[in-house]
């Protein structure tokens, strides 16, 4: 099962900007298909809390529109990538969305930086050692 984007989810649904008096707002809903509509990746028109903590807790595929969508608003928002969780999910999401074949680790580097996000570097080699085993 695809649970891609699932640390990004978690941080957007406690993120101070989609919370209110303990509970996430609809907004987040709206941002992301926001995002999403805006580069032609989706058609939904709704996409409702319940679905987001759906995804959350691991319920569900997390369709790759809002994968990438969770990505882009996340970075927005100010998080950071951590652990090695972190680094598969935003790889795996920006390969996806990009569909690289060659050059993989330099098109990563590439589209977080362009984020403004960075792999830890004791998490580098480990991430190369994967990247050539799938290829």
């Amino acid at each position: 099962m695809n649970h891609y984007a699932r640390p990004l989810l978690k941080y957007l649904v406690n993120h101070p900007s989609y919370t209110k008096e303990g509970y996430t707002t609809s907004l987040l809903g709206k941002d992301l298909l926001n995002i999403a509509t805006e580069r032609k990746l989706t058609k939904k028109t709704e996409l409702s809390t319940d679905t987001i903590y759906f995804w959350v807790r691991g319920e569900g595929r997390v369709p790759l529109w809002a994968q990438y969508a969770a990505f882009l608003l996340a970075s927005e928002k100010g998080w950071q990538i951590v652990d090695y969780e972190d680094v598969q999910t935003v790889s795996n999401i920006i390969l996806k969305h990009t569909n690289v074949k060659k050059g993989k680790f330099a098109a990563l580097q590439k589209a977080l930086n362009e984020r403004g996000l960075t792999i830890p570097l004791p998490l580098v080699d480990r991430l190369l050692r994967d990247l050539e085993a799938k290829q």
